[in-house]
């Protein structure tokens, strides 16, 4: 699970931007400047019908496995080790990050009206109970030598009061607001 954290959080900071003193660079691409083995692996992954939206350049390193963040990266720079597209389909909306060799990194999809799966939806009535489900939700993939792990950010809501909290694939919940759950044992859910 651990090894799937990091991509994860990844994936969260490109969703964002960074409101700090110092703020995360985070460029904006013409086609032309995405490597074509971005591009290709792209077209390859999502079917015919989506339209790509936008293309971002992230300001994260790879070394050997490991990602860091470069805040202070030269935004003249132009050999980035990884990129977002941004895209839009039918019923579709989402985002996928590649690294520089095309390999797919992280797809996010934002979607409306569809229901979560059972599991999910039983942890969160045992778990929330009299909290109710917005109607979208984002399906975040994450792939990692050769293995995907899936999680669905869900935003909950109780009155006025709102929770974000996401959960894998099998049901379990990992995180309640920003707080994860691996790494607070703990944490109380009904706190």
């Amino acid at each position: 699970m651990k090894q799937f954290m990091f991509p994860l959080a990844l994936t969260l900071l490109a969703v964002g931007t960074v409101a700090a003193q110092d703020e995360l660079f985070y460029a904006k691409l013409k086609t032309d400047e995405v490597p074509a083995e971005v591009l290709t692996a792209f077209s390859e992954d999502f079917e015919d019908g989506v339209a790509v939206t936008e293309y971002h350049a992230l300001p994260v390193e790879l070394v050997e496995d490991t990602w860091f963040v470069d805040y202070n990266r030269d935004k003249l720079r132009k050999d980035y080790d990884s990129y977002e597209i941004n895209f839009s389909g039918k019923g579709l909306t989402g985002r996928a990050t590649y690294d520089a060799n095309g390999r797919l990194i992280s797809f996010i999809e934002k979607v409306n009206n569809i229901a979560l799966p059972r599991p999910i939806q039983k942890s969160i009535g045992d778990n929330f109970p009299g909290w109710g489900v917005a109607d979208d939700h984002e399906i975040v993939s994450i792939h990692k030598n050769e293995h995907q792990k899936v999680y669905y950010r869900v935003d909950l809501t109780q009155g006025k009061e709102k929770k974000r909290v996401i959960y894998d694939g099998d049901g379990n919940l990992v995180k309640v607001n920003r707080e994860h759950l691996s790494l607070n044992p703990a944490y109380e859910i009904n706190g």
